[in-house]
């Protein structure tokens, strides 16, 4: 079982993204502002920023909830219609780009993101091993890993991206862990996957066929209700993965 490809999740494993809630409200006033420019949706009299943030976030768990039970990722216009501002007849005529353009500010603006600070000099010693990097994430937004990579200055170092947004489907389903894979012409067993959740990452990638697994700890995560499962590895930080790359390709 020949080691030839690493695939990342991206929220707890390539950036960080705690919650900050004077961003959140900055956030929250300027997406108020795109409804009311794109279809008339002037909320204002009814929410203030931080309630508005409150309310969204609510209608972002229902849907994380929905995503668990079914797989699926909606496009961005739909979740708005359906999860975030349910009942607002307005949002039937939310432009694609608006509603795009409202999840980015939802990913970026409502949390405090930024890459793992050893993250670049990781992805400069795993360049010289000449495997495929890519990224495997769950996203509702099909704009923020792309965005999030170039603000980090890391986009050159992965290759394909495959976001839950673009493809229709959420880990741990394994159709987009072999979707990825399939991208690369390899097999599942010649992968390794890093992310943090025991549910989406480590369950995932085992049932779909990984041959390797690192799980990477992340203050943050919830794992209530996670499938009775182990990594291969368990690391700290990025500054560990190397080290355990180097021992499967020697392996």
């Amino acid at each position: 079982m020949s080691l030839k490809a690493l695939f990342f999740d991206f929220g707890g494993t390539v950036d960080l993204y705690p919650d900050i809630l004077e961003h959140a409200c900055e956030a929250a006033e300027s997406m108020m502002k795109i409804l009311k420019d794109s279809v008339g949706l002037d909320l204002t009299s009814r929410y203030s920023p931080k309630d508005f943030y409150e309310y969204i976030n609510k209608g972002n768990k229902d849907y994380k909830v929905w995503k668990s039970r079914t797989f699926v990722e909606l496009p961005e216009d739909v979740i708005w219609q359906e999860f975030f501002l349910p009942g607002e007849e307005a949002l039937r005529q939310l432009p694609l780009e608006a509603a795009r353009q409202l999840c980015l500010l939802m990913e970026v603006g409502f949390h405090h993101r930024s890459a793992r600070p050893e993250m670049r000099a990781v992805m400069e010693e795993l360049t010289k091993t000449g495997l495929i990097t890519g990224i495997v994430s769950n996203v509702h937004s099909s704009l923020q890993v792309p965005y999030s990579l170039k603000e980090y200055d890391l986009a050159k170092y992965f290759s394909p991206v495959i976001t839950s947004a673009d493809f229709g489907r959420v880990k741990p389903h394994p159709s987009i862990f072999h979707f990825a894979v399939e991208q690369c012409s390899l097999k599942p067993e010649n992968c390794m996957y890093i992310g943090n959740s025991l549910t989406k990452d480590v369950y995932g990638a085992k049932n779909a066929g990984f041959g390797f697994v690192v799980q990477i700890e992340y203050e943050y995560m919830d794992e209530t209700n996670a499938p009775e499962t182990a990594p291969d590895y368990y690391i700290k930080d990025m500054t560990e993965l190397p080290a355990i790359v180097r021992s499967c390709l020697d392996n």
